[in-house]
């Protein structure tokens, strides 16, 4: 009796424990919730991103088969709205243009040259329109501000140079390109630039005269025949100085004689030009450089007055010559003539002896120095009246 009152307990023990974990699951279950994201609906917001550029036209038109001369002025005019959509203004928002860039003769990037000042619709501007950015980074900006009207539209112009003798042979593409702080695409227009062959010359140019003793300075220039010529791959510029002539200097790293004086056939002044040692700048079709010489009075060295120095210049590009260019300089003599007369300072050409007399004496400096060199130039007791 007593072992089937045990087994009937722990039977019913069983069923308690299956029914109490049953209950706390069904409560565990009955207890988990789900949490899904919240999840916002977008919000309109009036951004300075909003200009539609519209058109971008330039001026003169070229192309492949009709291109414009380097040295040519383009004038790019940007058309954009404000976007009618948005609420509010384009207050803040941008207009940008990088200047068309280009590969030189020399293989290196370069850009077009900006020109005078751009210019825009009136009132709307909150900075520029101006040119910003240097060396081959220049581009237009400009921001607008609150007056930029939703709706309406405005224009930017401005200009740019091709520079000359830059462009390599044959025809290259200039890519001018508009972009906005809006995240619309961006507006191309393209001008077609035609290079020559090279085509250069040199020529000189000095005093006519030179003191002695004093310094002269001569220019050499490599000219293009035309603003189309393209610059060379490399470039030499000699120059010959006359025999007597002192060395003073060279610019652009023109190399000095080994004689001073120079011997007339030896000493040489030369510059070297290639695609590592660019010649800048490049004027009225020209490169030019300079050197100073000097002639000290001596009879030895046919350093007297009167005498006649020529200076030749020569050069080649490539494998061509530039020709030759001669200057002729003559010699002055440190004072040209000293004129002077004296009078009696008395009122008649008589006196008795014994009288003081009082001259007066007038010189006229007929020569090409200051007065301070005429120290004791003319003896007084030599003069007559």
């Amino acid at each position: 009796m007593k072992a089937q009152t045990t087994s009937v307990l722990a039977n019913a023990w069983q069923l308690c424990r299956r029914a109490s974990s049953a209950m706390f699951v069904a409560a565990l279950v009955a207890a988990t919730v789900v949490v899904a994201p919240t999840v916002s609906a977008p919000v309109a917001l009036a951004l300075p991103s909003d200009i539609n550029l519209q058109t971008l036209n330039v001026l003169p038109t070229s192309s492949a088969g009709s291109p414009e001369t380097p040295g040519q002025t383009f004038t790019y005019t940007i058309g954009f709205s404000c976007d009618s959509s948005i609420s509010g203004t384009c207050d803040g928002a941008t207009i940008d243009d990088l200047l068309p860039q280009f590969t030189d003769v020399f293989g290196n990037l370069a850009q077009v040259t900006s020109w005078g000042t751009p210019s825009g619709t009136v009132g709307i501007w909150q900075s520029g329109p101006a040119f910003t950015g240097s060396g081959t980074n220049v581009h237009v900006t400009g921001t607008l501000n609150s007056t930029s009207a939703p709706g309406s539209t405005y224009s930017l112009t401005f200009s740019a140079i091709a520079p000359q003798n830059m462009f390599p042979v044959g025809v290259t593409q200039l890519d001018n390109v508009a972009t906005s702080s809006s995240l619309g695409a961006p507006l191309t227009v393209s001008s077609f630039v035609q290079g020559t062959a090279p085509n250069w010359s040199v020529t000189k140019s000095g005093p006519l005269t030179l003191l002695l003793g004093a310094n002269g300075t001569y220019t050499i220039k490599a000219c293009a025949a035309t603003p189309a010529s393209a610059f060379p791959a490399s470039f030499t510029l000699s120059d010959l100085l006359p025999a007597g002539a002192h060395f003073v200097s060279a610019s652009n790293g023109g190399t000095t004689p080994a004689h001073d004086p120079a011997d007339g056939t030896t000493d040489v002044v030369t510059w070297t030009f290639n695609s590592s040692n660019h010649p800048w700048p490049i004027v009225s079709n020209c490169l030019q450089v300079t050197q100073t010489v000097s002639y000290t009075e001596d009879p030895a060295l046919n350093n007297v007055f009167g005498v006649v120095k020529t200076n030749t210049a020569t050069g080649t590009y490539d494998a061509s010559s530039l020709g030759t260019s001669s200057r002729n300089t003559g010699l002055r003599g440190p004072i040209t003539s000293v004129n002077g007369d004296k009078s009696v300072g008395v009122g008649g050409f008589y006196v008795r002896a014994g009288d003081p007399v009082t001259y007066n004496l007038r010189f006229n400096n007929s020569s090409e120095v200051g007065a301070a060199a005429l120290d004791s130039a003319v003896a007084i007791d030599n003069m007559t009246s």
